[in-house]
């Protein structure tokens, strides 16, 4: 936070991207803030300084076996919680990113672990969002087959009976009854949050994978910067 909060008082950040290009944000022309996080607590410390309207993607797992640098699950519960209660809950967005099914976590247990996270968040959210773990050269995880990620979807659509959230998947062309497609860049909540603008427009962003419907924007964000040093991750 205190690296971006510079960047934006300096009012412009150029950075080289994945593919090797290099890029430039210029914060004089930014108009909202989406940050995505998995340890958000530092967001606390600076909310009254950030000078945009905002939104947050908290991305909150249970998985001690493979998330090996994050703070406890007990720590990062609270920290959602706060936050909801200081910004608002349709501006924190509950991500379980990735669902992991494996020989060690079976479609029970990963069911099991999200029903007692999806209890103590379920006020403190309008929205679940999740995807499930895609296989990368950097970490041995496997893609579930696709009837097991129909039977993790449909216990999601069932205990989301219980908390009546908004429930979506994550650039993924998989239809199931219940379950919405995303828009992590979302023009309809920017809008809600800030009203109609000229330049909110639902134009897909053209540098995101095909099945993703977020719109336009410009991502400040780095690989090999996180510390979290979680098994999965793809970015290392």
């Amino acid at each position: 936070m205190e690296w971006l909060l510079k960047v934006i008082e300096e009012g412009q950040f150029t950075y080289e991207n994945q593919y090797g290009n290099t890029c430039t944000v210029d914060f004089e022309k930014t108009e909202f803030c989406v940050f995505w996080s998995k340890n958000p607590r530092y967001l606390l410390e600076y909310i009254g300084e950030i000078p945009y309207e905002f939104y947050l993607h908290y991305t909150l797992n249970d998985y001690p076996e493979y998330e090996l640098n994050i703070p406890n699950l007990e720590n990062r519960i609270e920290t959602f919680q706060k936050i909801s209660n200081l910004i608002g809950k349709e501006r924190v967005i509950w991500r379980h990113d990735p669902i992991i099914v494996n020989q060690d976590i079976d479609v029970n247990e990963v069911l099991r672990r999200i029903y007692k996270l999806g209890n103590r968040l379920n006020q403190y959210t309008e929205k679940l969002v999740f995807s499930f773990i895609s296989e990368y050269s950097k970490h041995n995880f496997k893609t579930p087959d696709q009837d097991t990620q129909h039977k993790v979807m449909k216990g999601l659509v069932e205990m989301n009976e219980e908390w009546n959230l908004d429930l979506r998947h994550c650039a993924s062309d998989i239809e199931f009854e219940g379950i919405q497609k995303n828009k992590c860049i979302d023009d309809s909540l920017i809008q809600r949050i800030i009203g109609d603008r000229p330049w909110l427009k639902p134009t897909k962003d053209k540098g995101q994978r095909k099945e993703c419907q977020c719109i336009q924007s410009s991502d400040v964000g780095a690989y090999r910067r996180c510390k979290h040093n979680c098994l999965y991750c793809y970015a290392k």
